[in-house]
């Protein structure tokens, strides 16, 4: 017999429309008090997830839902919706969601890594890898101009989608987020298996999301070409290029729980997707209302 679960009281709910009420005024306090797009993007993020991952979700998911209508008018939620921010997928596409203009909003959500339709195996073979390294040399000199670009880099697993038994493989398939300025660059992660996994608000409080220097920037993409250029099979070099990159020893997670081994041949294929010049009125798109009584 299923459990009865009672309708949260009156002062649940109105605990509940304090919390987003805070989040919401941190939100849009962002773009007010940044001084760069690339900033006011991290303030936002950051009020999103203030009061946890809980309450970051249920933004994220009245987000998705609007988006998908191309709607920018978001009711403030009062149910749990849980989100699983281990997910580089879901991390990815909430900053696309917040990066992107208004008209593009349905358009980014349709071919996001969470919820756009993955091609097919002929497509994926016949797709010529694209150059993250190329793609951040144009952000930079952008950014020169005073540009911010902020774009998804996906590193498909070729081999992975060729097998027929794939839970028999573990897959280092991966997306990351990064956002180029002229003051600098940040990434953004999160990384998920069911045998090892660290989530975007850990990833968050622990200064993951600083602002890095483009020196610093320029060996984090070097070190990703390196690992998108090798072929044949998952060695000691690229498990530490990965670690290096992504924060998780796959050789290790193989080693010490019940993960599979990692796919037999390792076959990558670099995909990118982004926003070459983000503006401050494409992050101030959004308008929360609260219950459809009154905007906040």
């Amino acid at each position: 017999m299923s459990e009865t679960r009672e309708p949260p009281t009156a002062t649940v709910l109105e605990a509940s429309r304090a919390v987003y009420r805070d989040i919401i005024q941190q939100f849009t306090n962002a773009t007010a008090n940044a001084s760069s797009p690339l900033q006011a993007l991290q303030a936002q993020i950051d009020a999103i997830f203030k009061h946890g991952p809980d309450r970051a979700g249920d933004i994220y998911n009245e987000l998705v839902g609007d988006a998908w209508g191309n709607d920018t008018l978001v009711l403030c939620p009062v149910e749990d919706m849980p989100v699983g921010w281990s997910s580089c997928r879901n991390t990815a596409t909430l900053v696309s969601l917040l990066a992107c203009p208004e008209q593009s909003l349905e358009h980014t959500v349709r071919s996001s890594p969470m919820y756009g339709e993955s091609a097919p195996l002929g497509e994926i073979v016949n797709t010529e890898s694209a150059s993250l390294r190329d793609a951040y040399r144009e952000a930079k000199t952008a950014a020169a101009s005073g540009r911010t670009t902020v774009m998804v880099g996906t590193l498909e697993d070729v081999q992975y989608h060729r097998l027929l038994q794939q839970s028999a493989y573990l897959s280092f398939a991966y997306c990351l987020a990064l956002g180029i300025r002229p003051e600098g660059a940040i990434v953004w992660q999160s990384w998920a298996s069911r045998h090892h996994q660290y989530c975007f608000d850990e990833y968050l409080a622990r200064s993951g999301a600083t602002l890095k220097t483009f020196v610093e920037m320029d060996t984090f993409v070097d070190q990703f070409e390196d690992l998108a250029q090798h072929k044949g099979v998952w060695d000691g070099r690229c498990n530490d290029l990965y670690r290096k990159l992504f924060h998780v020893d796959i050789m290790h997670v193989c080693e010490t729980t019940d993960a599979p081994p990692i796919t037999p041949r390792y076959e990558p294929l670099v995909m990118i997707r982004g926003f070459n010049d983000v503006r401050m009125q494409h992050l101030q798109k959004f308008r929360f209302v609260d219950h459809l009584d009154d905007e906040v």
